[in-house]
């Protein structure tokens, strides 16, 4: 006599300990045989009548996989090659190098930080100074008058002669009596 095999459902075998109440149900080993050879017979038969299409869509989701896995191999290979350049060769040595880098990147943006300001205040220095030498004709005149033409050319040219006031006052502030302009390394 042969003996038939089944898979009994996991539901009813568990029935206990998930609370379920379902009754007892199998499928015959040989039911499911056939089932996934209908199945791969189905598959098999689309391949043969769309032969080409099925070609593209296998390569298609091939390629994808394979830049992929060359995308990952890049990466991998970048790491490595930087552990190698370094003299990396336990965990200790990549977290000193981190560490090393981490303090070098924070030096760098300090003193990125500090030539930005330097920046900053020279390009406030070079407009007074534009400001004072662009004028500075216009007050030398305004100048020479007597006061009552003064009065009359300071109305015609006022914004002019504001600008290399403001100009003079500054530069003398910030130049300190100094005649040369200030330069920093």
């Amino acid at each position: 006599m042969e003996r038939k095999h089944a898979y009994t459902c996991g539901n009813y075998r568990n029935r206990a300990r998930n609370d379920y109440s379902c009754t007892t149900h199998y499928i015959r080993k040989t039911v499911i045989k056939e089932l996934v050879l209908a199945d791969l017979q189905r598959v098999l038969s689309y391949v043969k009548t769309n032969e080409s299409g099925f070609i593209q869509t296998a390569t298609q989701h091939g390629d994808e996989e394979v830049k992929k896995k060359i995308s990952n191999l890049k990466t991998q290979a970048s790491v490595l090659m930087f552990l190698q350049n370094n003299g990396i060769t336990d965990l200790d040595h990549l977290v000193n190098k981190v560490t090393r880098m981490n303090e070098e990147f924070l030096e760098v943006s300090d003193n990125i930080k500090k030539a930005d300001r330097r920046l900053d205040t020279l390009t406030q220095h070079l407009a007074q100074y534009d400001n004072y030498k662009t004028h500075k004709a216009i007050y030398d005149k305004y100048k020479q008058f007597d006061p009552k033409k003064q009065e009359a050319f300071y109305e015609r040219h006022s914004e002019k002669i504001e600008l290399f006031k403001n100009a003079q006052q500054y530069l003398n502030a910030v130049m300190n009596g100094k005649t040369g302009v200030p330069v920093k390394s």
